[in-house]
């Protein structure tokens, strides 16, 4: 049976997104996907998963699960409290779960965390993703978040015969909470020539606060309002994820996964490929800094968090088991009790 949960609370917003649907910019259809690249493949690595299949992402509030069979699962990213049989779980874990086993995210410190299973979520291919997008109503689960009542399915067949990780991830593959680590690095332009250098200054230097204002289309920012040297607006262009937007009123915008695909306001900057899946873990109130950095540093971020990618593979290659026990961790100075392989 391939019935993996039935949706009891449909929580605050979540949505399936894979990598996220491209080539289609032209036509005016967003990328959409995962807000975090790096959790959304942690998770799908853990339960022996292509970094191509869809995850369940979350925001802030989760849903309520039950499930209906026996599935291999794994849950990467932000602390949203995550419960199983009420039990507290650490923010990237993967485990069995079984017939009437509830699953629970009450809320935590965290943003964002993604859910997968073992052998994908059973999704149609919407212009050559599962990504839901949400203003367009397609992709994911009937184009929308999830909703109460729903059942939710695995496409392929879990060979449970074969030995998967299950267990905890270390704490140094989880991603840094805001608090952490808060400054985000960035690329100038293209457009960046619409500011003197003092307003750059003043961009890099200065606290932005994430408004309330905030979503997955993007991110608008607060503080002392950039000043442009004359124009205000450019020819629309088309735009990417990460790009810095400063409308008239001089305060930013960051363009985010369902952001449209061509702006008319200069981007003063670019968020590097490499950080912009840490934005994702930023709330309402939380304060961001901006620091410049080279191309050829934004390549070696890049190349850096695949090998970090690479590391967390060859990690749960090289730990894999069948044979699954109660133990009780402590990670971050919170005891947990999980499910863990016997090494």
């Amino acid at each position: 049976m391939n019935h993996v949960f039935q949706v009891e609370q449909a929580g605050l917003l979540s949505t399936f997104q894979d990598l996220g649907r491209f080539g289609y910019g032209s036509f005016g259809v967003p990328a959409a996907g995962a807000m975090d690249p790096y959790c959304h493949q942690l998770a799908n690595f853990m339960v022996g998963n292509s970094e191509l299949e869809a995850t369940l992402e979350m925001t802030l509030l989760g849903p309520t699960l039950t499930a209906l069979g026996t599935h291999r699962i794994a849950i990467a990213g932000g602390d949203l409290g995550a419960q199983y049989n009420g039990l507290p779980l650490p923010a990237c874990v993967a485990l069995e779960i079984h017939e009437g086993d509830v699953l629970r995210f009450p809320g935590g410190n965290g943003v964002r965390s993604y859910i997968s299973v073992a052998g994908g979520w059973d999704l149609p291919v919407v212009m050559g993703s599962r990504s839901t997008y949400l203003r367009a109503s397609i992709g994911g689960k009937e184009g929308a978040p999830l909703k109460k009542g729903q059942i939710l399915n695995r496409r392929k067949q879990d060979d449970m015969q074969i030995p998967l990780w299950k267990g905890t991830l270390p704490p140094m593959y989880w991603p840094l909470e805001p608090k952490v680590s808060k400054t985000i690095r960035v690329l100038w332009g293209p457009q960046d020539d619409y500011f003197d250098q003092e307003q750059k200054n003043k961009f890099t230097t200065q606290n932005w606060k994430v408004s309330k204002d905030s979503d997955r289309m993007g991110y608008r920012l607060e503080g002392d309002a950039l000043v442009h040297l004359d124009k205000k607006e450019i020819v629309s262009d088309g735009v990417c994820q990460g790009a810095i937007q400063v409308p008239g009123h001089g305060q930013p915008i960051v363009l985010l996964a369902d952001a449209q695909t061509t702006g008319g306001y200069p981007k003063i900057a670019t968020i590097i490929s490499a950080d912009l899946g840490k934005l994702a873990h930023f709330r309402a109130s939380d304060i961001v800094t901006f620091k410049a950095v080279s191309y050829d540093e934004a390549i070696e971020a890049l190349k850096y968090q695949g090998s970090i990618l690479q590391e967390v593979k060859h990690y749960i290659a090289t730990h894999s088991s069948s044979a699954v026990r109660y133990y009780d961790i402590k990670v971050r100075g919170e005891k947990f009790c999980v499910r863990v392989d016997e090494m």
